[in-house]
């Protein structure tokens, strides 16, 4: 298979000096670092979340269902597998949470801001 023929107007060192300096234009950016700082809110909120849910959501739901036997316990177990339904449960509910405060951040603080608006 014969080789392609490298363009003769453009040097391979100009050319990474070009792409390197604009992925630092995209780097330095205004839209890049409000993402970043997204993403570590985002985080934090998932953090807290998370303890919200496993301290003190999971154990009150927990103490009326079963009278209070921890979400972990909820397991079927066949064979040497074992199918663990309280983990799951305890995810789908911080994942709701999560989504519901992500509603309320964006939709209806930030709609009220300058951010939506064109």
């Amino acid at each position: 298979m014969p080789r392609k023929k490298k363009s003769a107007n453009v040097k391979p060192v100009e050319h990474t000096k070009e792409i390197v300096q604009e992925f630092i234009n995209f780097l330095t950016s205004k839209n890049v670092l409000a993402m970043a700082v997204g993403l570590i809110v985002a985080d934090t909120v998932r953090q807290i979340v998370g303890i919200l849910v496993d301290g003190i959501i999971r154990p009150f739901i927990a103490l009326f269902l079963v009278g209070g036997a921890e979400f972990g316990a909820f397991n079927i177990k066949i064979g040497k597998s074992v199918f663990r339904f309280g983990d799951l449960f305890s995810a789908l509910l911080q994942a709701f949470i999560v989504f519901v405060v992500l509603y309320l951040v964006f939709v209806k603080v930030l709609k009220k801001s300058e951010v939506f608006e064109g």
